[in-house]
Parts: C-alpha cells; sequence; structure tokens
C-alpha cells in the first residue's frame, strides 16, 4: 500500500471529502445519504467540523488524494459520536483501522468518555473492524432510516469506552 497519512483535515481537503462523500453516498450501501447531496450545505459542514474546538474532520490521504474521512464531535460532555467513509478501491486495506485509530487518540485527547456511532447490520466489515477495536452494541434503532427505494434500514449503535489505552 503506498503511504498513508491520517491527519486533522484543512481547507484545502473539503472539496475532495465532499467528492469522496458523493461517491460513498452514490452507492446507496454505506452511509444515511443518498444522492443527489447537496454541497453547499455539506461545505458548511465540514467548516464547522474543522473550525469547532469539540468537533473534528480527519481524512486519511494517499499519493495526495483523501481516500477516507471521520467527522467527529461532542454531543454532550462525555460523549463523542463518529461517522466515517473510505472510498471503495481502498476497503480492507487498513484505511478504517487507520482512521479509527486516529478518531480514538482524538477523542482521548479530548477527554471523551466514549465513542459511539450507528453502523447498518448489513455492514459487516465495518462491524468487524469496530468489534476488533473494542466497540460493543449499545442498542438496535429499528426503522429509523428511510431510503429512497422505499425501504426503511435499521442501525446498530455501537459503543466504544474510552480508557486512555483504548487502542
Amino acid at each position: 500500500m503506498a503511504a498513508l497519512d491520517v491527519r486533522q483535515a484543512s481547507y484545502e481537503d473539503i472539496d475532495a471529502c465532499i467528492e469522496l462523500y458523493e461517491s460513498v453516498a452514490d452507492e446507496r450501501r454505506w452511509i444515511g445519504a443518498e444522492p443527489p447531496i447537496d454541497r453547499g450545505r455539506l461545505e458548511a459542514h465540514l467548516r464547522r467540523f474543522i473550525d469547532a474546538a469539540d468537533a473534528a474532520l480527519v481524512v486519511a490521504a494517499s499519493d495526495g488524494g483523501v481516500i477516507g474521512w471521520s467527522v467527529l464531535r461532542f454531543v454532550d460532555a462525555a460523549t463523542v459520536t463518529l461517522g466515517m467513509g473510505v472510498a471503495k478501491p481502498w476497503r480492507g486495506r487498513g484505511v478504517g483501522a487507520a482512521i479509527m485509530a486516529s478518531a480514538i487518540d482524538w477523542a482521548t485527547a479530548n477527554t471523551a468518555e466514549r465513542i459511539r456511532l450507528e453502523v447498518f447490520p448489513h455492514n459487516d466489515a465495518a462491524i468487524a473492524l469496530y468489534r476488533r477495536l473494542g466497540f460493543r452494541d449499545e442498542e438496535m434503532l429499528l426503522g429509523q432510516f428511510p431510503r429512497q427505494s422505499g425501504e426503511v434500514w435499521d442501525a446498530i449503535v455501537m459503543v466504544l469506552p474510552i480508557t486512555g489505552d483504548s487502542h
């Protein structure tokens, strides 16, 4: 694998993050968003993650291109929520694990007590990664994600307690 650079995002990464987000949304399988994506709204959203003290946008880059992202934000004094995506050609190659390690480091450095995420039950690879990292199922959200196809998907809420040596 080419050198992987996992880091806090800058404004220069926003366009690449938007393109990657759109490509993952186009798959209509892994994240809640589906096309069309409101690029202006997404850009403003990503800028908030870069600017806020209680949030972060982490990117994974290889050969100068963004190949993965994670968004983190505190929802209360103790809990960080996490969302992430990896470009299709890079899945299964350690990118998600590297992004998650950086996310856990950020949450730990910012004194979070837990990381919370939601994952679709059919996303076996992501669930396996999260479980390897110590995440545990907390609850099942039934019928919470209406899809353009007319289906309504469930999601598993997973939580990782932060202990200072979480990875």
